[in-house]
């Protein structure tokens, strides 16, 4: 019998197949990065919903910092692609 957890997840795989790679990659990626360094992957809002511009700005810093590991990946993944994905 398949329960709720099963159809969720089977809902998510089948999301997850429409997400173009590159998107998979950053959002990992940032993710990543921001919990490494103390970073917050939700920003909170104060009460006119408004982004904590601190939160915004340490998000920001860490982001930029890693940059250029992230451009390289996605070069990489470009190279990869125009080559015909090779195994």
């Amino acid at each position: 019998m398949e329960t709720t957890n099963d159809k969720s997840d089977s809902i998510i795989k089948e999301l997850m197949k429409q997400v173009p790679l590159k998107s998979r990659i950053k959002v990992t990626l940032h993710g990543y990065f921001l919990k490494q360094h103390s970073g917050h992957f939700f920003i909170s809002l104060d009460e006119n919903g408004n982004a904590n511009q601190e939160q915004v700005e340490t998000n920001r810093l860490i982001l930029e910092k890693y940059k250029p590991l992230m451009d390289a990946i996605l070069e990489d993944i470009e190279s990869w692609e125009k080559d015909g994905k090779p195994e």
